[in-house]
């Protein structure tokens, strides 16, 4: 797929590169300090180069929200096409948003350094993330005896999922891990109580 300058949702390689390299440069030095040359530098690029796909850092900074979308999206939906069945949907999903973390470690290193960026970014994504998360749990949410009685719509349950899976990107947990497991096991209390 082809890269225009300033929208970098196409997936051509230098482009991921680039908007790769921008997150960990964002985490080493910030949003305010963030220099082209330091995204170059941590992708291994010519400013030439950059300057093919990008105008400037702002557009560096505008695309980031499109690719991590791009992304989140790709991994669920490998995931669910890797294990399809719907009495594991949720948790499939959830290990894959847990494992899509842990290997995009700049972005968790990004919540710790420029935290007030990152939850401004985090706001701005939030609501096409969770859109995405919950298209992809949508079998299993409609089995739920809350969603089918109409106490909770699709959308609703899928958000309230998956706010507390991104808790772990705000707070982390120790038991990381364990979190998905810990998620279904409430799930499916809560729809046998039915």
């Amino acid at each position: 797929m082809t890269a225009t300058r300033g929208d970098v949702t196409a997936t051509s390689d230098t482009g991921e590169r680039i908007l790769e390299g921008a997150l960990r440069a964002l985490a080493r030095h910030g949003p305010e300090k963030m220099s082209v040359s330091d995204i170059c530098d941590e992708t291994g690029i010519a400013r030439a180069t950059f300057y093919r796909y990008f105008t400037n850092r702002e557009d560096v900074l505008e695309a980031l929200g499109r690719h991590y979308e791009n992304g989140v999206s790709a991994a669920l939906t490998r995931a669910v096409l890797a294990r399809p069945e719907q009495e594991h949907r949720l948790e499939v999903v959830l290990e894959a948003i847990m494992s899509y973390r842990e290997g995009n470690r700049a972005v968790a290193d990004l919540t710790n350094t420029e935290p007030g960026f990152a939850l401004r970014f985090l706001r701005e994504v939030f609501p096409n993330l969770a859109a995405i998360f919950t298209a992809a749990v949508e079998p299993a949410l409609a089995s739920s005896d809350a969603v089918r009685a109409g106490v909770l719509g699709t959308d609703q349950a899928g958000e309230l999922l998956f706010r507390i899976a991104v808790s772990q990107l705000l707070l982390p947990s120790s038991h990381a891990a364990e979190l998905p497991r810990l998620i279904v096991a409430l799930w499916e209390t809560q729809r046998d109580a039915g």
